[in-house]
Order: C-alpha cells, then sequence, then structure tokens
C-alpha cells in the first residue's frame, strides 16, 4: 500500500491555483495538497508538513519587473536537508531560467507555459515515483531526455565534467547527461567512495590500481588510459586517499 503523499503547489493566481490543485488531485486518491501564493507562505507550509513533491511558479509578482520569487524559494529550500533531493517541477514561461534551474537547483522537470493540465498530471505521477536519497541509497537518479537513469555509485569507475555535461564511465560503457556538475555528483554519492583528482574528475577510490604522484596520474583497473592528477590537486587527493 502506498503511503500518503504530500505536494506544495505555490502559484500567485488564484484560479491557476486551484485549477492545478484539482488537476493534481486526479493523479493519485492519496494525495494531501498544500496551495500557497507567496513564498512566505510556501516556507510556512514546508517546515510545518514533509513535503514529497513542489510545483513552483517562477514568477509570483508579475508586477514586478524580473520578480523570479518562486526560484528564489525553490534555491532556499534546497539549502535545507529534508528537502535537499525532493523533486520540483517549475512551471513558468522564462525560457531564459532553464538551464540554471536545472544546474543549480537540480529541479526535476521545467514546464514552460501555456502548457497542457494532461502533461502537469504526467508529470506529477512520475515525480511522485522518484526516490528521494536516504543514507543508505545504494542508488543515484539522473533524468535525460525526460529519461529517468538508476545509477549505482559502486559501479562507477569514475566521473568528468566537460562542457557543462556529466560523463558517467562504467564498465566500459558510458552515460552523458547535461546540467549535472562533478560538485552536485560528489554531494550525492556515499561519502568518501570517491576521490577528485582534479578540477573536472572524480574517481572511485575501489577502482585505483596504481599511483604515479612524481608523473601525475592513476591507472584504474580494467581502463587502458591513464587518468591525470591536476597539480594543485596532489595534496588534497592523497589526504583524501588516506584518510578514506
Amino acid at each position: 500500500m502506498k503511503s500518503m503523499k504530500t505536494i506544495l503547489i505555490l502559484e500567485d493566481n488564484q484560479r491557476t491555483l486551484e485549477a492545478l490543485a484539482i488537476v493534481v488531485s486526479e493523479v493519485r486518491s492519496d494525495l494531501r495538497i498544500f496551495q500557497a501564493q507567496s513564498a512566505e507562505e510556501a516556507f510556512a507550509i514546508s517546515f510545518a508538513h514533509t513535503i514529497d513533491l513542489f510545483l513552483l511558479d517562477i514568477i509570483l509578482t508579475t508586477e514586478q519587473p524580473g520578480d523570479i520569487s518562486g526560484f528564489l524559494f525553490a534555491k532556499k529550500i534546497r539549502g535545507h536537508a529534508a528537502y535537499k533531493f525532493t523533486p520540483i517541477i517549475f512551471l513558468t514561461s522564462l525560457e531564459d531560467q532553464k538551464f540554471y534551474a536545472y544546474s543549480d537547483i537540480h529541479s526535476y522537470c521545467y514546464l514552460e507555459k501555456p502548457y497542457s493540465m494532461q502533461r502537469v498530471k504526467e508529470l506529477v505521477a512520475d515525480a511522485l515515483e522518484f526516490p528521494g536519497k536516504t543514507e543508505e541509497q545504494e542508488s543515484i537518479y539522473l533524468r535525460k531526455d525526460r529519461i529517468l537513469y538508476q545509477i549505482r555509485p559502486k559501479e562507477v569507475e569514475y566521473v568528468e565534467c566537460q562542457n557543462h555535461k556529466l560523463q558517467i564511465h562504467m564498465d566500459n560503457e558510458g552515460l552523458e547527461v547535461p546540467y549535472y556538475t562533478l560538485k552536485w555528483f560528489m554531494k550525492v554519492v556515499p561519502s568518501r567512495l570517491f576521490v577528485q583528482c582534479s578540477r573536472s574528475v572524480a574517481v572511485n577510490r575501489r577502482y585505483i590500481e596504481q599511483i604515479d604522484m612524481v608523473n601525475g596520474y592513476i591507472r584504474l583497473r580494467g581502463i587502458k588510459d591513464m587518468i591525470d592528477i591536476g597539480p594543485r590537486f596532489k595534496k588534497k587527493f592523497l589526504k583524501e586517499l588516506y584518510n578514506g
């Protein structure tokens, strides 16, 4: 039996807010839906209850040019441990906020106005199945082209970030996903499993076969090519490696 899920909808327009609440309530019968028209109200609800999914409009004050109150709410809520990995769906007409929202806030999805209510229902149903991170979690989840990929950090040999794309290398296979950063990856994987050896690369300590500090490279088990150790990372790399 599925446990009750809670959803917070943040939208300044009362008619749109009520319409969204009605549509979302049709996704599942065990939903508790909270409505807020301001960031202040949304914060109060978020800390009085446990929210499983956020639907956020970025512009909450249409009369104020450049307003992105909903986006700033998302950024602040991500700073609290309880909501670090909670799915967020942005509802907005601001195209220029799209890439920033994905890379900085790690939103679950970005739905541009005008959107269909059917699409909202589909996304909500999908997001409610998105697993939150726990300390014992053995997998992480990345979204690319509306497909959710499950990755087991223990099976990842190394990761690198190039041109705003995270490249994950696993047993001669690879997955490249845009808008994810190495910093994000290092935060969500189990602590001390990976060691960063340069500005753009982190290796799984379990796969390290040889370290040549003189020439500055690492050999990983089963991988032919050497991985460079950045000059500025040598001391930090060794410290983290042997303290882990």
